[in-house]
């Protein structure tokens, strides 16, 4: 299979975790329903941290504007050949940028929060992967 349809599933994947991971939070806000963390763990105690949020959005509502934006700059990519230098650049940097801010984050819960959102280090794995599918690609 190319690597782009490894990318294209692997962003996907990104979407329904982030997804996911913010419906559970809504959940757990709306009508107290505990947030289920499959590797056990403290997904409420993580989300909910200050660290839950940058610039005033919730990580999760990032990851997905991430993903989407990602999704239409490969599509754009794939549409547009005579724009693929500045596209491939920006994909990389996004993806880079997005795999170092996920690391801060997993580094963050085990060594500040002292628990750990199995969602959360899921996103950080397809982030790294990823970045890795995207290497051949546009290097």
């Amino acid at each position: 299979m190319p690597l782009i349809y490894w990318l294209f599933l692997f962003i996907v994947l990104g979407v329904a975790n982030a997804a996911y991971l913010h419906w559970q939070y809504l959940l757990n806000r709306r009508i107290g329903r505990t947030m289920y963390c499959p590797l056990g763990g403290s997904c409420e105690e993580v989300v909910a941290s200050k660290f839950g949020t940058t610039f005033g959005i919730k990580n999760e509502r990032w990851g997905i504007i991430y993903y989407v934006l990602l999704i239409l700059a490969l599509v754009a990519f794939l549409r547009y050949p005579q724009t693929s230098e500045i596209l491939s650049l920006g994909i990389l940097t996004a993806s880079l940028l997005a795999a170092l801010f996920s690391t801060y984050l997993v580094i963050v819960q085990f060594f500040v929060i002292r628990e750990y959102c199995s969602w959360c280090v899921a996103a950080t794995v397809i982030n790294y992967i990823i970045l890795a599918i995207e290497v051949p690609l546009f290097l």
